[in-house]
């Protein structure tokens, strides 16, 4: 029962425990089945809450640490599609593995989690993130002209920590290429969203002193 359920729930959340919270309607969806949205805060952290109906299955998503506009907690909030239900005893997956020899040998695994491809997460400034920040050469004739400035390149990470794209958003024109080739040659630490690999999109800052 979809309403016992949420009730029980909204106890547990202000009532039950002792860390009791605030929960605060939010709003109701009509997709063919009941869902409620609550935002949440214990203590000083904002949370998201959603109780979802779906046949015979009732379902709770708690986003702990970010309010209902942080676009992370929007994707995984509606990123929750209630499939038919996998009876099977085994999986019936088959993985090739190549061997040392050349060939190919079968392998029963099971799928991987969460097949699908997240969108870039974004990193806002990265300078700070960097295992390894390029560091841009000063060009000779911006060098001798005194130009000076700050350069913001915005990038783009693969889910390998590579900087896969880079252009510069503003800046002394003469300070601008030197800007993209450093960031290109940074490298950062790959990041996960929810244990799947993820791409990053951030904006790196170089200031050129003239000397």
């Amino acid at each position: 029962n979809f309403a016992e359920f949420v009730t029980a729930m909204e106890w547990s959340l202000t009532k039950g425990g002792e860390q009791t919270g605030t929960l605060t309607p939010d709003k109701d969806f009509d997709e063919g089945r009941a869902v409620k949205q609550y935002e949440l805060q214990i203590r000083d952290t904002k949370s998201v809450v959603r109780f979802m109906e779906a046949g015979d299955s009732l379902y709770a998503q708690f986003v702990i640490g970010a309010d209902k506009t942080d676009p992370d907690a929007r994707r995984f909030l509606d990123s929750l599609e209630v499939g038919k239900t996998n009876n099977d005893d085994e999986p019936n997956v088959t993985n090739v593995i190549a061997t040392s020899e050349g060939g190919n040998a079968s392998q029963d695994l099971p799928p991987e989690p969460w097949p699908g491809r997240a969108a870039p997460i974004t990193g806002g400034v990265l300078n700070g993130k960097a295992g390894s920040l390029g560091r841009p050469e000063y060009p000779t004739a911006a060098r001798a002209n005194y130009d000076q400035g700050q350069v913001r390149v915005q990038i783009l990470i693969d889910e390998f920590g590579k900087v896969i794209s880079a252009v510069a958003l503003s800046g002394p024109p003469t300070l601008r290429e030197a800007a993209v080739k450093a960031a290109l040659k940074s490298r950062f630490t790959p990041t996960r969203l929810m244990g799947q690999p993820v791409k990053v999109t951030g904006v790196i800052i170089y200031n050129f002193v003239a000397q």
